[in-house]
């Protein structure tokens, strides 16, 4: 079992660049990819996107790449001396017909159009490729911290699940004393509101099946039993996708559940079933943040 949500980060050296790669995903219904690459790697974007989906499948997933330059003659900008030197001079002029100084011409200069030219990033094959080999190690150690995180989710679930079924085994050794209790009362009740001459048995007896009958919660046990048991053999299984399915396993087991406590007619059922929703109640805020 994977959590939806973790953090993985990745990072290496193709002189003179340092590439820095972080992922961190949170929960979400579906695959939403973000990135925030710097421009020069839009040609990148579809592999990097591919690569993200892939090992991280399904949750919000934010991915960061930055690249830093350890030289430093690529750190440094180009000035167009020619376009400089116009600047200056025209300047100058204005400064020595204006009768200002000139103290701050310099620093005004290098702040006009075209006189400063910022080297462009490039980005050849090699660098590419350990781009993307970077990206791909990262959602690796994503998928390890998720991994790490679910089998702590599966071993809480289990611990829910575990509860449910010791609450059903419960109502299933008070279901005989509730049933006597429902003849009892409706014995107790027709004696009361009928003479003994008036008593047709056959019909009372016939009527009374026909309640219990209604009250009966035989196959609603058999029924939550076996959703318990399919939502532990889910946990266990390999397949790693597996939070949508247990969502609808954990409705029908609610549904089950609900019916046991619309059935009961027994105060001490009725506290078993609520026990058995609240352990529902944690299950399905668990299960938002599983894969």
């Amino acid at each position: 079992m994977h959590s939806m949500t973790g953090y993985g980060s990745a990072n290496d050296q193709v002189i003179p660049y340092e590439i820095n790669v972080e992922v961190k995903t949170l929960n979400g219904k579906f695959a939403d990819v973000r990135l925030k690459i710097p421009s020069e790697l839009n040609s990148l974007e579809m592999d990097i996107r591919s690569l993200a989906l892939n090992i991280a499948k399904r949750g919000k997933i934010e991915l960061h790449i930055s690249l830093d330059s350890h030289s430093v003659d690529d750190n440094l900008c180009e000035i167009d001396e020619k376009v400089f030197k116009a600047y200056y001079h025209q300047l100058s002029r204005l400064a020595d017909s204006l009768e200002f100084e000139k103290n701050d011409i310099l620093s005004s200069i290098v702040r006009l159009p075209g006189v400063v030219k910022i080297h462009e990033l490039t980005i050849d094959d090699s660098l590419k490729s350990a781009i993307l080999q970077c990206v791909e190690k990262a959602l690796v150690k994503l998928d390890e911290h998720r991994k790490t995180e679910g089998e702590v989710l599966k071993e809480t679930l289990e611990g829910n699940i575990l509860r449910i079924t010791e609450n059903q085994k419960e109502v299933e050794n008070l279901d005989d004393e509730r049933i006597k209790s429902v003849k009892d009362r409706l014995q107790q009740s027709l004696e009361k509101n009928i003479s003994a001459e008036q008593l047709d048995s056959g019909r009372f007896e016939q009527e009374l099946i026909y309640y219990l009958d209604k009250l009966d919660i035989t196959e609603e046990m058999v029924r939550l039993k076996q959703h318990c048991e399919y939502f532990l053999e889910e946990i266990n299984a390999d397949e790693i996708l597996k939070g949508k399915k247990l969502n609808f396993i954990s409705q029908e087991i609610g549904r089950e559940i609900n019916t046991l406590g619309a059935k009961a007619s027994h105060s001490e059922i009725q506290r078993y079933v609520v026990q058995m929703k609240n352990e529902l109640d944690k299950i399905k805020e668990q299960l938002a943040n599983v894969l």
